[in-house]
């Protein structure tokens, strides 16, 4: 399960011996300078917002827009406080709007940007202690840049590319010294005021709401001290939950951030990449790899016209040499250059993007017919290149003919390398003594830490299910939802794994505080006892034993075979009302080894249930084609958005 952590902050004052403070209000909730705020946004709509604009800006393309003040909402996260909301427009919102910009065909990501403002020039040489925390509807990143005023671009690439999450808030904290490409542009000098984000992506499918606080930026002479959060999370997730014996599909991003899609493990040979071939050798599930041999021979080296040339050096006719596998075919498809160490690997990808300095364990166990060396690369994808020597290990790994354990991360720590950091791959290149042999690889362990393994990493499989609500009474009747599904995406037969470590039934939400502050990240809380219930409020938040909310529980008979009695109650001083079609969203997760089930529940009255055709046992097909509303109410065809069809949610549109 996820942990949170506590961090200590050192608030840094403007003026101190620290470093002077560039921002004002950087907490969003004192007073800000009439007509002047550290915080802006430029949009290039025509109109611009009239509640918050302030000028007119023309890009640096000659396009028009406006830059304004960015709007200081109330922190929907936490009571009290306050914070910058950004909103930007997916393509498809800017395109109807009228202000999608492009460039080379494409929807430009500084079609929105966000700038953090200072009334004073930033010099070159001086040191930037940048620090904000940020948080989106939907997760993404925004590249950095160097403005002079918000919207006159300088320069690019100012502290790399920032990256954030839906769930929780990400803290962003850098150390940047200006040089002169943050300030010069086509050789020309200019002051540099704003730090700019580009926002915009064509990922957005939707809006995105963006918010920013406690944001800080102090300018110093020496290098400030970034103190590095201590890791105490010593649990890991096995992302090969069954060693070599699967090859599940994965996806991530190669390093133009564009999607793709594999196999755990792949090979690549002198043929292709392709998923690893899976043997069965001394009885256990092995990938296999076997390498050639190759031979190099002279021929002349012709010209452009296929003309003999003279070797005015030695005499005679100029050669060189042509290389062939031993299966006869030419190395590279050409035979001009001669095979190298990367021409044989094997790789293992994962879903989980590797974060520097994260803790990891790689266990594998190796032979081969003759003793030989590997080493290992870090790549996005197979075959997409990103680091040498990724994974600890500055010598070789000695390969023999005898199996061989080896266990990185085990015995001491390992951490992921600056090198290795954002890609998804461990390469292992096969080809150091370029002769023919055979290689057999078995991988029992890939792990991470499991605080830094997001929820979409660890999901294994979700459903949408539909549960009525019990009112009044003590003894709810039970709801049997058939779970086949999930007992196929575990591999298991039977429930018996929950009692393993680990394994748990979990509502997603947030505790509410009893008094006024911060809500804790929004993470999946483990119920006290996967036989036990948990309760949520109207916003389908987990709110641990406060019974003044929607009990959502099982007991030590719920489980029969592929199916799981939930029995859902609404205690009547709740004030949680089922009148007029209401219904509560949450999500609950059945947990394995850190591994989750994700179940995305629907809570309704039992008339609507009833009304919307949902069998007792699980969403049946009725077959007689009418439509409800989650009210359990008829509607017809020209009803738009959610509604439940033959016992299955489905959109309508």
């Amino acid at each position: 399960m996820k942990k949170l952590f506590t961090f200590v902050v050192c608030i840094l004052m403007g003026g101190s011996a620290f470093g002077q403070e560039l921002v004002v209000n950087g907490d969003l909730e004192g007073e800000q300078e009439a007509g002047w705020s550290s915080f802006w946004i430029q949009d290039p709509s025509k109109d611009g917002p009239t509640e918050y604009g302030q000028e007119a800006a023309t890009h640096s393309d000659g396009t028009g827009g406006w830059k304004f003040f960015a709007p200081i909402v109330d922190n929907p996260f936490k009571k009290g406080d306050h914070c910058v909301k950004v909103h930007v427009m997916s393509e498809a919102e800017a395109v109807e709007a009228g202000n999608a910009r492009y460039s080379g065909g494409s929807f430009v990501e500084w079609n929105t940007q966000f700038f953090i403002y200072s009334k004073q020039a930033i010099p070159v040489g001086k040191w930037i202690h940048l620090k904000f925390k940020v948080r989106g509807d939907v997760a993404g990143s925004a590249q950095t840049q160097t403005h002079q005023e918000p919207g006159k671009h300088i320069g690019n690439d100012f502290c790399g590319k920032i990256e954030y999450e839906a769930t929780k808030w990400t803290k962003i904290e850098k150390a940047v010294q200006v040089t002169s490409s943050h300030t010069t542009k086509s050789g020309t000098e200019y002051e540099f005021h704003s730090v700019c984000f580009n926002l915009s992506s064509t990922a957005f499918t939707e809006g995105n709401n963006l918010y920013f606080d406690d944001i800080s930026m102090v300018m110093s002479d020496e290098e400030p001290i970034i103190e590095q959060k201590e890791d105490n999370d010593n649990t890991f997730i096995n992302f090969l939950k069954f060693g070599t014996e699967t090859n599940d599909s994965c996806k991530g991003q190669n390093k133009q951030g564009e999607p793709y899609a594999c196999t755990t493990f792949t090979i690549s040979d002198p043929t292709g990449k392709r998923q690893a071939p899976v043997e069965d050798v001394d009885g256990k599930k092995t990938i296999v790899l076997s390498t050639m041999g190759f031979t190099t021979e002279q021929i002349p080296d012709l010209d452009s016209l296929g003309n003999e040339q003279p070797d005015t050096i030695n005499g005679g006719i100029l050669m060189k040499n042509l290389y062939k596998w031993s299966d006869g075919s030419l190395v590279g498809g050409t035979g001009e250059k001669a095979p190298n160490k990367y021409d044989y690997q094997v790789f293992v990808t994962t879903p989980h993007k590797f974060i520097e300095g994260e803790k990891y364990r790689l266990v594998f166990w190796v032979r081969a017919d003759k003793e030989a060396t590997l080493d290992t690369q870090a790549h996005y994808g197979p075959g997409q290149y990103k680091d040498s020597h990724s994974f600890g290990r500055d010598a070789d790994f000695p390969v023999t003919t005898e199996w061989k354990k080896f266990e990185l991360g085990v015995d001491e720590v390992k951490t992921i390398t600056t090198g290795a950091r954002n890609s998804y791959t461990v390469c292992i290149n096969c080809y150091q003594q370029q002769v023919e042999n055979k290689y057999y690889f078995r991988f029992d362990e890939l792990s991470f830490t499991d605080s830094n393994v997001k929820t979409e990493e660890r999901t294994l499989g979700t459903a949408d299910i539909a549960l009525p609500v019990n009112d009044g009474g003590d003894d709810p009747l039970p709801t049997a939802v058939d779970v086949s599904d999930l007992l196929n995406t575990f591999k298991v037969k039977d429930f018996s794994f929950m009692n393993e470590q680990g394994s748990a039934m979990k509502l997603i939400g947030q505790t509410v505080p009893e008094e006024e502050g911060d809500l804790p990240d929004e993470v999946f809380m483990t119920v006290d006892s996967w036989t036990d219930g948990g309760f949520v409020n109207a916003q389908g938040y987990f709110i641990g034993e406060d019974i003044n909310g929607i009990e959502v529980g099982l007991d030590e008979d719920s489980f029969n075979e592929n199916k799981i009695d939930f029995h859902v109650w609404n205690n009547p001083d709740s004030g949680i009302s089922f009148a007029d079609g209401n219904t509560v969203k949450t999500r609950l997760c059945i947990s394995k080894a850190g591994w989750y089930y994700i179940y995305n529940v629907t809570l309704m009255s039992q008339d609507a249930y009833k009304a919307a055709g949902i069998s007792a046992v699980k969403a049946a097909k009725t077959g007689n084609g009418l439509v409800y509303n989650l009210a359990g109410q008829r509607v017809d065809a020209s009803y738009k958005g959610l509604v439940i069809k033959d016992g299955k949610k489905a959109i309508q549109k």
